[in-house]
C-alpha cells in the first residue's frame, strides 16, 4: 500500500551539510569516496548520483547511524553495505515480487525505467530506502521507504540527507520504522564506522 507523507513541503530547503550538526563526522571514516569510482557510477547510471549522497559518503564513509540505519556505499568491501551489490540484489528481489504479485504490491517502476526506484540504504529490520528517480537532476530525487515484510510504502518529498535529518530529529514520523531507534533529544546520535 502506497502512502505519501507530505505534511512538510520543503524538499531541499535544508543544506545537506547541516546533517553533521546532529550527526557528527567520525574521527576516522572508512571507505570514503574517490573521483574515479564516482565517475564509473555516473557512467553506469547515465547520470551522477545526487550530490548529497556523494557528500555523505565522502564525509562519513561506511557505517551505521544509531546501530540501525545505514547508507549503501560504492566503496565498501562489505557486500551488505556495497551500493552496487545492494542495487542489484534489491532490484532483483523487487522485480521478482512485482512480476509474481503485481503493481498492487510494488506500485513503482524500477530503476533503470523512467521514475524507477533506486535503493540507497536500509535498516536492521530489512526495510529499504530508495530514491524515486525522476527526469532532470538527480538532486531532485525524493525518498521512498519500502517495508521488508509487507507491501507498505512511504513517500517523502525530501532529498536523502534532508530525509535523514528530519527522521533523526523526529520532525517526521514513519509508520514503518520503530519509534525508539532514535533516542531522546539529550542522547547524541552516533555514526559508527564499519569497514570490510
Amino acid at each position: 500500500m502506497r502512502h505519501e507523507v507530505n505534511h512538510i513541503d520543503d524538499m531541499t530547503n535544508i543544506d545537506y551539510r547541516s546533517l553533521n550538526q546532529i550527526l557528527l563526522e567520525p574521527p576516522s571514516p572508512v571507505e570514503q569516496g574517490n573521483s574515479d569510482i564516482w565517475a564509473k557510477m555516473t557512467s553506469l547510471l547515465g547520470k551522477p548520483l545526487p550530490n548529497d549522497f556523494m557528500w555523505y559518503i565522502d564525509t562519513y564513509g561506511s557505517g551505521s547511524i544509531s546501530d540501525f540505519v545505514y547508507v549503501f556505499n560504492p566503496f565498501s568491501g562489505n557486500k551488505n553495505f556495497n551500493f552496487q551489490i545492494q542495487v542489484i540484489e534489491k532490484l532483483s528481489i523487487l522485480g521478482s515480487i512485482k512480476q509474481s504479485e503485481g503493481e498492487k504490491v510494488v506500485p513503482y517502476s524500477l530503476c533503470f525505467e523512467p521514475g524507477g526506484l533506486l535503493p540507497w540504504g536500509g535498516d536492521d529490520n530489512g526495510d529499504t530506502f530508495y530514491w524515486l528517480t525522476t527526469a532532470g537532476s538527480s538532486d531532485n530525487w525524493t525518498v521512498v521507504l519500502g517495508q521488508a515484510r509487507g507491501d507498505d510504502w512511504e513517500e517523502y518529498p525530501f532529498s536523502m540527507t534532508v530525509f535523514l535529518k528530519k527522521l533523526l530529529t523526529k520532525e517526521i514520523h514513519s509508520n514503518l520504522l520503530p519509534d525508539d531507534f532514535v533516542a531522546g533529544p539529550d542522547t547524541p546520535l552516533v555514526f559508527k564506522p564499519i569497514g570490510y
